[in-house]
């Protein structure tokens, strides 16, 4: 999903074409050199993930004290509030350049190089991405389970890095067309990251109210959903209509 995001899908393209190279050169190299690229990330990012869980387990039974739990759902309440529009969350300008610079002066079309410029490049976290690499990377601090950080985080590496393989082997028609669309996919992952205090607190705050919260969070994000996707205002009426509903439904559940 990261990689249908606004920020993330027009830049495709081009670091495609920095990857290749400006000569010609077959699908199966182009693959190879993409596929190094994806690794590279996935390297990094697996790295964090290793990092972020052998911290959390060194201090797990402070994290799941209630009140550093209400400090971590905070945090993610405010990591969706980015992908709302809130405001933005990203590294740095001056830190940013410096690390595209040093990814830049990899040679393009060489394995080393291209797997390198990979590994540099997840950490320019875009504004798309970097709230919720942070929500993962807080989820697997929680958690203190190493296998769970590298696991997750390697994932969602692959995940982000699935277009530059596209491309590799496929070009640039295969890719999905730019749109309003990719705005409703950042504002997704906003509704996602919301549930995870739901998940956090779980245990603390009385059932009433996680009941409720679930309720309203289903509710929302499927009014967003259908009132940003059914294409005429009758339909959309119907559905205003429906959310009540849901909510009642989403309850009982």
């Amino acid at each position: 999903g990261l990689a249908l995001t606004p920020c993330m899908l027009p830049m495709y393209p081009i670091l495609s074409a920095i990857i290749l190279g400006r000569g010609a050169i077959s699908t199966g190299r182009a693959l190879a050199l993409s596929l190094a690229y994806v690794q590279g990330m996935a390297l990094t990012y697996t790295v964090l993930g290793l990092a972020v869980a052998s911290i959390g387990a060194g201090l797990q039974a402070w994290l799941q004290h209630p009140l550093m739990l209400g400090l971590f759902s905070l945090l993610f309440i405010l990591l969706a509030a980015a992908m709302f529009g809130a405001f933005e969350l990203q590294l740095p300008g001056a830190l940013q350049q410096r690390l595209q610079r040093l990814a830049g002066a990899q040679r393009s079309g060489s394995l080393p190089g291209v797997l390198l410029m990979g590994a540099i490049s997840a950490l320019v976290c875009s504004p798309c991405t970097t709230a919720p690499l942070s929500g993962a990377l807080l989820y697997v601090a929680q958690s203190g389970d190493l296998w769970l950080g590298a696991q997750v985080l390697y994932a969602l590496a692959l995940g982000m890095g699935w277009p530059m393989l596209l491309l590799g082997t496929l070009g640039p028609r295969w890719l999905p067309k730019r749109g309003i669309w990719m705005h409703r996919v950042k504002v997704c992952f906003g509704f996602v990251l919301l549930a995870a205090p739901l998940l956090l607190l779980g245990r603390w705050l009385p059932e009433w109210l996680i009941r409720g919260g679930w309720s309203l969070l289903i509710t929302t994000a499927s009014g967003y959903l259908l009132l940003t996707l059914l294409p005429s205002p009758r339909l959309r009426v119907v559905a205003l209509l429906l959310l009540p509903q849901l909510a009642v439904g989403s309850w009982q559940w």
